[in-house]
């Protein structure tokens, strides 16, 4: 099942961008323009299993759905430029990297789902490609 949003302006994504200091993937923007997060039903391979998700977070939303409240929810606990982008039906978060050496999508188990979760290591890739996961997606 896939639910979407109403996309959201170029000039909310630019000024979201100015917020967060680094600029997002062209093909995460193009999913902002188009969709601005929904309801998704799609499932994903980590290292450590098959993860699934539920919902893309987008700008301007209530506050449970919204890119910002995650990033303030989070900021302490992510690396420097990363935004939670997406949950799963559970407790676990999709998280967008962009700094060039780990740029990618990667699971977030923030409440140590996996067995191999722990405060060293919680976060595995899924795509190194944020388009390529994109369009799993839509």
């Amino acid at each position: 099942m896939k639910k979407t949003n109403t996309g959201v302006s170029t000039e909310a994504i630019d000024l979201f961008q100015g917020e967060l200091g680094f600029e997002l993937p062209s093909g995460y923007r193009k999913f902002l323009l188009q969709y601005n997060g929904g309801k998704f039903d799609a499932i994903f391979t980590c290292d450590v299993g098959e993860v699934m998700v539920d919902y893309m977070f987008g700008i301007g939303l209530q506050p449970n759905l919204d890119l910002r409240y995650w990033l303030k929810e989070f900021e302490s606990d992510i690396i420097e430029n990363s935004l939670i982008i997406g949950a799963d039906p559970g407790s676990g978060f999709f998280l967008l990297i962009v700094d060039f050496k780990d740029a990618g999508v990667y699971y977030y188990d923030q409440s140590y789902s996996f067995s191999t979760s722990n405060d060293d290591e919680n976060t595995y890739l899924i795509d190194r490609d944020v388009s390529a996961f994109l369009s799993r997606l839509c």
